[in-house]
């Protein structure tokens, strides 16, 4: 009688931690699914900030390029 009652709250026990472990992988997926759609849009924006930044590196080269005689 007494193992039945241990082995049945093993097993109950083990059908408890399932769902949590499984409930963490899948959050854990749901947040590398949206980082990666995240990217991905950062990605896209990134282009319009990069072709920005290019231009100011542009600008930049230009003054430094300019003498020193001030």
């Amino acid at each position: 009688m007494a193992l039945s009652l241990a082995s049945r709250n093993k097993r109950m026990d083990l059908a408890m931690v399932q769902p949590k472990e499984h409930k963490l992988k899948m959050k854990s997926l749901k947040q590398m699914n949206r980082s990666g759609v995240d990217a991905m849009r950062s990605k896209i924006g990134m282009k319009k900030v990069n072709a920005m930044h290019s231009k100011i590196g542009m600008r930049n080269n230009v003054v430094r390029k300019l003498p020193n005689k001030y």
